[in-house]
C-alpha cells in the first residue's frame, strides 16, 4: 500500500505492546483516514493519546519541568495516563463520565445500534475494570463477538488511542448492506 511506513508500524507496535502477529488486524487505513479528516488540534490530541504524550505531572518530570511527578489532586501516586483514566477523585471521574457520554453518542450516530451497544459495553467494563463479556455466538451477534475478541488481543486502552481492528470496520459494513437490501 502507497503511504504506510512499515519501520514507524513497527516501533509503534513495540511502543503499543502488541505482538507483530495481531498487527495484522490493525486498521491502519482507518486510522490515517481518521487522522488526515481532523483539525490540527484533534490530530494534536490523539498523536499524543496514542503515545501516551498527555500532559501529566509525570511526562512534565520526565522533561525536566517538575521535581516531582506526584499527582496535584490526590498528591499520592505519580499522575501517568493510566492513572488519569481510572483515578477516582470526583473532578477525574466528573471528566471521564462526560467524555463516555460524548464517545457514546458519536459512536451512536451511523453505527448499527448492535455494534455501538456492544462497544459501549466493552468500554464501561473497561473502565470499571469488570472481566470482559462477549455477546453470543448466535446471529446477529457472532460477527460483533469475533471484532471483540479480536480487539482484546489489540489492547482495549489501544482502541481509545485509535488502534481498531480491522474488523470494526468490516462488521459495519455487513450491517450497512443489510440496511441498504431492506430499504
Amino acid at each position: 500500500m502507497v503511504g504506510r511506513d512499515r519501520q514507524v508500524e513497527e516501533s509503534a507496535l513495540t511502543s503499543w505492546e502488541i505482538q507483530t502477529p495481531n498487527a495484522q488486524s490493525i486498521d491502519w487505513i482507518m486510522l490515517e483516514g481518521v487522522l488526515s479528516k481532523w483539525s490540527r488540534y484533534e490530530k494534536g490530541k490523539s498523536v499524543k493519546c496514542i503515545h501516551e504524550l498527555w500532559d501529566t505531572t509525570n511526562q512534565k518530570k520526565d522533561c525536566g519541568l517538575l521535581k516531582s511527578p506526584k499527582c496535584p489532586l490526590c498528591e499520592e501516586e505519580d499522575e501517568t495516563t493510566d492513572q488519569v483514566l481510572w483515578f477516582c477523585h470526583p473532578i477525574m471521574a466528573k471528566a471521564r463520565s462526560d467524555t463516555l457520554q460524548d464517545l457514546c453518542e458519536k459512536v451512536f450516530q451511523g453505527t448499527n445500534i448492535n455494534v455501538a451497544r456492544w462497544i459501549t459495553v466493552m468500554t464501561h467494563q473497561w473502565l470499571q475494570s469488570y472481566p470482559p463479556s462477549l455477546p453470543p455466538k448466535q446471529t446477529p451477534y457472532k460477527c460483533i463477538r469475533k471484532t471483540i475478541i479480536n480487539q482484546h488481543k489489540l489492547g482495549i486502552q489501544n482502541m481509545f488511542q485509535g488502534l481498531l481492528s480491522v474488523r470494526w470496520r468490516k462488521v459495519q459494513e455487513i450491517y450497512f448492506k443489510k440496511c441498504l437490501m431492506t430499504m
